[in-house]
């Protein structure tokens, strides 16, 4: 399997795009995305896989968090074309708002001119979940702290997508980061 991951922490304007092919029978791709946008972050994210060939697999995998003022606009695209049999193909968000100014918009998009394809897409949004902040604080946990935690819990997902043991690595790296940031 191709296993592409993407770590962006943003601030300001921030564009990333990716167009992939599968053409060869039996091929399989992940995209895998991790995302930080704080302050007047501004991130465009556009990533789209075109299935041409019989029994191909596609997954786009997204997962993020917005701070302050951040704004996202994603484009996850799964297209399945004609001589795709069989193909299947995912697309997933799962990503925090931690503040009522965020902007967060995607669009998860599936074409197929093939019958026999199967592509599904699912998306969360949503905020920390407050049954879970307010155990961590009966715990003695200080609300700063807590929010941490259950920020990192929801990116560390992440990584049950993730086979390369290279790229598990570049994402505790960017957990760490994510870490000092919120910490801060």
């Amino acid at each position: 399997m191709r296993e592409l991951v993407k770590l962006i922490l943003a601030e300001g304007e921030f564009r990333d795009e990716e167009k992939l092919l599968l053409q060869k029978e039996g091929e399989r791709v992940r995209i895998v995305v991790l995302y930080l946008g704080r302050k007047k972050a501004n991130l465009r994210l556009k990533y789209e896989i075109e299935l041409w060939a019989r029994e191909t697999r596609a997954e786009i995998c997204v997962f993020g968090v917005l701070l302050d003022e951040a704004r996202k606009d994603l484009t996850m695209k799964l297209d399945f074309k004609r001589g795709s049999e069989g193909a299947s193909g995912e697309e997933l968000e799962d990503s925090l708002n931690l503040s009522d100014a965020v902007q967060n918009q995607t669009k998860p998009i599936l074409k197929s001119a093939e019958q026999s394809s199967a592509g599904k897409h699912g998306v969360k949004v949503g905020r920390i979940d407050q049954k879970q902040l307010d155990y961590l604080r009966e715990r003695g946990i200080g609300l700063e702290k807590a929010q941490e935690m259950l920020v990192l819990a929801k990116l560390k997902q992440a990584l049950k997508w993730v086979e390369k043991a290279e790229n598990r690595e570049k994402i505790e790296e960017a957990l760490g980061r994510i870490r000092a940031i919120l910490s801060k």
